[in-house]
């Protein structure tokens, strides 16, 4: 029979919990611990098939826990309890392998999240674990002051520096800041050791300027290309080479906003005009706003734009491996809005996106034929 550990250390819940759980017995055995040291002496003694546990709890933490499973247990699923949550931070974790449940919360909830997990063990499923990038975000969240120790087999050792769950700085070898992160987030198979700074202790300096899902998504990407390379059966003919001038495609891609010394407000102009419109942003491909207007102050744009980025990079992706061409366009349409991505093409001059956001009875097909219809222009503006 599949074995539940809850981690609780609050003896009144973990009481509650696993008197609720224990309704479920002819399904799943429950077994319950008061911190993540008696969850550790547990972990050696029997074979749980999932973990569920808080995160602050006294002596070992619920991140030293999850530290100790990505080293000894990455094949176990973990589900994570916490009372610091935001709905930004329950998107984040929506398509990632790590479940994630907010305080307070039914006991029905927590029942569908386990045996969602477990069925998707036994239909033939699999939760890969914790990730580095999930691991930083949960330190993210917590509002952790701590340094995070990453160790891959090939790879070697390196170490991040987070302040209050701001990501400060990151260690690799000789390479320091952001450059170091990118190459050790994408890591696979890697040890995760976690340690807290005390208080008062002599803390380091800001290195790193960049949210921490920007960082986690440009290490990604970085990752996506290195692959793609490596998958490439070049060939060089040289009489055939065409002039180093016109195979310069995104040139930019990696500058700032401010750096491309161009105004793109007239663009987003145009699209304020429709009807519905809510917001809109232009961006390069890694999803960095480049300009953006919104006339809800409710929208988190940064945020927005990433995860909408993400989900267009998967369908980039997706469309490779079935032998189609790039995807030019997304539209997703829900009871409370409609958003529509376009793209400009991986082989123009400049990769860009733009997004744009509507009321659920705004004018689509307009939004639709002034983003088309701007995207020439907007590619010679950026080239």
């Amino acid at each position: 029979m599949d074995k539940v550990l809850i981690v609780e250390d609050n003896p009144n819940l973990l009481k509650s919990l696993k008197m609720g759980l224990n309704k479920y017995s002819k399904k799943f055995e429950t077994i319950a611990a008061r911190d993540g040291g008696e969850a550790i002496t547990i972990l050696k003694k029997i074979n749980i098939t999932l973990l569920v546990t808080d995160i602050q709890m006294p002596r070992i933490d619920g991140l030293a826990l999850l530290a100790f499973m990505k080293k000894n247990h990455p094949e176990i699923p973990c589900i994570v309890m916490t009372a610091h949550a935001t709905a930004q931070i329950r998107e984040k974790f929506q398509q990632d392998v790590l479940k994630f449940i907010e305080k307070p919360f039914e006991i029905g909830e927590l029942v569908q999240a386990i045996t969602d997990a477990l069925n998707r063990e036994t239909s033939g499923g699999s939760l890969k674990g914790i990730s580095i990038a999930n691991f930083m975000q949960m330190i993210e969240m917590e509002q952790k002051t701590c340094i995070l120790e990453v160790e891959a087999p090939k790879e070697g050792k390196g170490y991040f520096y987070f302040e209050e769950g701001v990501l400060f700085d990151a260690f690799y070898g000789d390479i320091r800041g952001v450059e170091a992160a990118v190459k050790l987030i994408p890591l696979e198979k890697a040890k995760i050791r976690f340690r807290d700074v005390p208080k008062g202790k002599k803390k380091i300096s800001r290195r790193i300027k960049e949210e921490l899902m920007s960082v986690i998504m440009e290490a990604m990407r970085l990752k996506d290309e290195n692959e793609a390379e490596e998958d490439i059966d070049i060939q060089i003919i040289p009489d055939e080479l065409p002039d180093s001038k016109e195979t310069e495609k995104e040139p930019r891609l990696k500058e700032t906003r401010g750096e491309f010394a161009v105004s793109l407000k007239g663009f987003i102009e145009e699209l304020k005009n429709i009807n519905g419109y809510k917001a809109s942003a232009i961006m390069n491909f890694t999803g960095e706003i480049l300009e953006s207007d919104s006339k809800d102050a409710k929208i988190d744009l940064n945020f927005l734009c990433a995860m909408f980025n993400d989900i267009f990079l998967s369908a980039h992706k997706v469309c490779e491996k079935v032998g189609f061409d790039d995807t030019l366009e997304t539209i997703i349409v829900t009871p409370k809005g409609i958003v529509h991505m376009r793209c400009s093409g991986t082989r123009s001059k400049t990769h860009i996106h733009v997004i744009s956001i509507l009321e659920p009875d705004g004018n689509q097909a307009l939004m639709k034929m002034e983003m088309e219809k701007m995207m020439p222009a907007l590619i010679a503006e950026l080239a």
